[in-house]
């Protein structure tokens, strides 16, 4: 299945395990909505991320944040 943000935030659905970011978002809120498709009602997901270099320092944001279980402002 292939959408685009808009149309991701409307799924309701425990079958997607795995997300692929073409377009890395601006916001860690949209980062949050978009990978949130995947990992539902307790299963596990995954997510890849083609990051640019202006994403990256949102990028390294969101990896921290994930990886010691921390908050991203």
């Amino acid at each position: 299945m292939v959408c685009t943000d808009l149309a991701s935030r409307g799924l309701d659905t425990t079958c997607v395990s795995h997300v692929v970011l073409f377009d890395f978002p601006t916001t860690a809120i949209d980062y949050l909505h978009r990978t949130g498709r995947t990992a539902r009602a307790g299963t596990r997901g995954k997510v890849s991320a083609l990051v640019g270099k202006k994403d990256r320092r949102l990028a390294d944001q969101i990896r921290l944040a994930i990886r010691q279980g921390g908050i991203i402002n």
